[in-house]
């Protein structure tokens, strides 16, 4: 792991998605995956999100507890067709809890009369999709815990993930961000991203990893 603001810095396990959960339930609020769905489907998500070959997830640990993480997307074709996937597990879990919300409702009414209700389920198919190489990357989620905030542990993540982009060799490294979130879009600039174009509500911003942040193996196939 490496060492920044005297936290350890490294890639996730499946250890760590009780974590992760915790964390996004803290930070995304208004979001149905994080904050009001049911925790499996979170869960689920990490769990295939951190088994990718499509991205990295990268967590700041304190004493063993996760802090903050950054999802950094290596490649964002492959990533976008496991996505897809996710958001079609996360339909089935769904409905799923809204099913047996339902059924359990009806249970409790039917309770004197001892009717008793069950359901069951089968697992969504997973598929592979060929990873491709890319000169970007793209930060696909950051979030730092309540408590831990103020500490630049996002700012360190962002580092790492510069770094990380530049090791790879690819050219730039990209990400979203709400054009009214002034405080994040100040923390973009502060390490170093550019805002290139607005979509919407969002800006994109992008910094560009020269030939001096990139190993000199890594500059030569990059430019291939």
């Amino acid at each position: 792991m490496k060492a920044c603001s005297k936290m350890a810095i490294g890639k996730a396990s499946q250890h760590d998605i009780p974590g992760l959960v915790e964390v996004c339930r803290q930070s995304f609020s208004h979001s149905i995956r994080w904050r009001w769905g049911p925790k499996a489907m979170a869960r689920r998500w990490w769990s295939s999100a951190i088994g990718s070959d499509a991205a990295e997830t990268w967590v700041s640990k304190e004493d063993g507890r996760v802090s903050a993480f950054c999802v950094l997307i290596t490649d964002e074709e492959c990533w976008a067709a496991e996505e897809k996937q996710r958001e079609y597990q996360a339909i089935l879990i769904g409905l799923r809890f809204l099913a047996f919300a339902r059924a359990r409702w009806c249970a409790i009414r039917r309770e004197a009369a001892g009717s008793e209700t069950s359901s069951g389920n089968k697992a969504a198919e997973s598929h592979n999709h060929r990873c491709k190489r890319h000169k970007r990357t793209w930060i696909g989620l950051i979030a730092v815990a309540r408590q831990m905030r103020g500490r630049g542990l996002a700012k360190d993540l962002l580092k790492v993930c510069v770094d990380r982009t530049a090791e790879l060799g690819h050219e730039a490294i990209k990400l979203r961000v709400d054009r009214e979130n002034r405080p994040a879009r100040r923390l973009y600039e502060s390490a170093g991203f550019v805002c290139t174009s607005e979509k919407g509500s969002q800006c994109i911003y992008t910094r560009v990893c020269d030939s001096r942040e990139r190993p000199p193996d890594a500059a030569v196939s990059g430019s291939n």
